[in-house]
């Protein structure tokens, strides 16, 4: 049996909160209501997460746009980064600041190889061990710098924020949202 997991990742790679266990049925909301109403996982004051189509917008957690473009694939060559609404170029944006999201997971699958191999374990082993891999990630993380790792934990893949630092995105990406919240 497979799951769903949800995690949130943070701008600095790190993973601030994991929950596994759903079975694949189970919705990306249904999973988000579940934590925020019977677990710890809270967002601070002034705080937001972005989330993939999956989720609803809410005033803590933003969505792209739906029935426009969103994946970076789509944006990769120069001509493509012609938008046709501020919906669009929304949702690039969007995307381009999500991605850590999406290279902490290849990271973590491909460090953690187990976590794509689990199917002899019974289902309470694989959440626990979706769990560990995430504190151990986050443990690496933390102590790379450290040991002066060549095998860094990072995925410095061509699907990168355009080589920005992703303060400097956050803070572009905020600017885009405030200046775009009356679009709904």
């Amino acid at each position: 049996m497979s799951q769903n997991v949800m995690m949130a990742v943070g701008f600095d790679k790190m993973i601030q909160y994991v929950t596994a266990g759903w079975g694949c049925s189970a919705s990306d909301m249904a999973v988000l209501r579940w934590s925020l109403e019977k677990s710890n996982f809270s967002i601070p004051y002034g705080k937001y997460y972005l989330v993939d189509s999956g989720y609803a917008n809410t005033d803590k957690f933003i969505a792209p746009y739906r029935g426009f473009r969103y994946h970076l694939s789509n944006y990769r060559h120069a001509i493509q980064r012609q938008y046709s609404s501020k919906e669009e170029l929304y949702n690039h944006k969007h995307a381009q600041c999500r991605n850590i999201v999406e290279r902490t997971f290849s990271v973590l699958k491909r460090k953690f190889r187990i976590l794509k191999e689990m199917k002899q374990f019974n289902f309470n082993t694989q959440v626990k061990v979706v769990v560990v891999c995430a504190v151990l990630y986050n443990f690496i993380l933390l102590n790379e710098d450290d040991q002066g790792d060549d095998d860094s934990m990072t995925d410095d893949s061509s699907d990168s924020i355009d080589g920005l630092q992703e303060e400097a995105v956050e803070q572009r990406f905020s600017n885009t949202f405030i200046s775009d919240l009356e679009i709904g």
